[in-house]
């Protein structure tokens, strides 16, 4: 049974990547989406997605029984074609981001070369992952408290570390004025126009379910 089989995470580095032998894949050349915005727990799901994640996935998409897995991050695929499988790390925020340092009024995921190149890939699934505002703000403040001490232990990176933090503020700054839900509408609606199978997973909670984007969003009485 592919789903009551035991997941072991092998990770070794190869081309940038960390492979993950796991018993279970996508068809190769295929892609699984991790989205969210900063502070939602993308690199944490990632990197125990051999013990938690994929089975769940097994569960929900039959075509999931290879057995080799990569992780990059979206803005390597703009650069270089991968004929492996790959779970991708995507910040949503990451145009927000950068219309917030150039001060332009608008911004569009059409416009993000990254997730063009996601697309032009054979993107299987979309896993989004969805923390409530209180929980973002914490963590939020957590990173910003630890870059400032980085930056006064380590004086030659004082800089780089300053100006992490002060994105950090303007994302906290985000958070604190914006619910929830706000935070994840854009998105929400960009992928309802791809057609492709998205799941929500609640990384804030106890179980961390994962759900169908669409019934997860009539529950949340989300339009």
């Amino acid at each position: 049974d592919l789903v009551g089989s035991r997941f072991v995470e092998q990770v070794s580095t190869v081309s940038g990547y960390r492979a993950m032998g796991t018993g279970a894949s996508v068809p190769l050349g295929s892609t699984v989406l991790i989205a969210g915005p900063p502070a939602s727990g993308k690199s944490f799901l990632i990197a125990r997605s051999a013990h938690s994640l994929l089975p769940k996935l097994a569960e929900l998409l039959p075509q999931i029984t290879c057995s080799s897995w990569h992780q990059t991050h979206a803005g390597m695929l703009a650069q270089e074609a991968h004929g492996n499988n790959l779970l991708v790390h995507y910040d949503f925020l990451k145009q927000w981001k950068q219309q917030s340092r150039q001060q332009t009024r608008h911004w569009s995921y059409s416009d993000d070369r990254s997730l063009i190149a996601v697309q032009e890939g054979t993107l299987t699934a979309i896993v989004t992952i969805f923390v409530h505002q209180p929980t973002l703000i914490s963590r939020t403040r957590r990173r910003i408290h630890r870059l400032v001490k980085q930056a006064l232990l380590q004086p030659h990176r004082m800089k780089e570390r300053l100006s992490e933090a002060a994105a950090m503020y303007d994302l906290l700054r985000l958070y604190t004025l914006s619910d929830s839900y706000t935070i994840y509408e854009r998105w929400f609606d960009y992928c309802r126009r791809l057609e492709i199978p998205h799941y929500v997973i609640e990384n804030d909670t106890l179980t961390e379910r994962i759900h169908p984007l669409e019934p997860w969003k009539r529950e949340h009485m989300i339009p």
